[in-house]
């Protein structure tokens, strides 16, 4: 019976080590600032948080919360490929926001997909994608989109963010 016990506490031992999920890794990539290749590893709900906080603030025009989100040296890349700080970045959406009102137009957006990724969890900064449908609209038509945001995020706050669009082709529209 002793021999029992024991055989059955080793499978049992066995069987939790062998499920220990908590390093694993897939993939590759050798974006990184050391040039290294690294595999990646699932990120934490704290930097998806941070992404939900940025939309959150997005979606209510609320630029003075975004700054809690954005570092100070945030670098901002649209998907036409212009570059702005955090201070150009809030201006040119104060511009749009203006923009649409006067239009009496619709601009809105919902993710349906935030994770987030990370090459090396000892050294700390999560790639965090964010991946939107878009829709404007006014009395001209309407437009709709997929677009990916990219965050770096560094200790709760974007460091940078790069965003990507691709237009949907709506029958309705041609």
């Amino acid at each position: 019976m002793k021999k029992f016990n024991l055989l059955s506490l080793l499978c049992v031992l066995f069987l939790f080590i062998s499920c220990d999920t908590s390093n694993k890794s897939v993939g590759l990539s050798n974006w990184s600032d050391d040039g290294k290749v690294y595999k990646w590893h699932l990120g934490t709900e704290n930097a998806v948080n941070v992404a939900v906080n940025v939309d959150k603030a997005m979606q209510e025009r609320d630029y003075n919360q975004l700054r809690n989100f954005l570092s100070d040296s945030v670098s901002i890349t649209t998907s036409n490929g212009v570059n702005y700080d955090l201070d150009s970045f809030i201006t040119r959406r104060l511009e749009v926001d203006s923009i649409v009102d006067s239009r009496n137009a619709t601009l809105e957006w919902e993710f349906s997909n935030v994770y987030s990724v990370d090459l090396d969890p000892s050294r700390g900064g999560e790639h965090v994608s964010v991946t939107y449908l878009g829709r404007y609209e006014d009395e001209n038509g309407k437009n709709t989109w997929n677009s990916i945001n990219r965050y770096y995020v560094i200790e709760g706050k974007v460091v940078w963010w790069n965003t990507f669009n691709q237009d949907i082709n709506d029958s309705e529209n041609e």
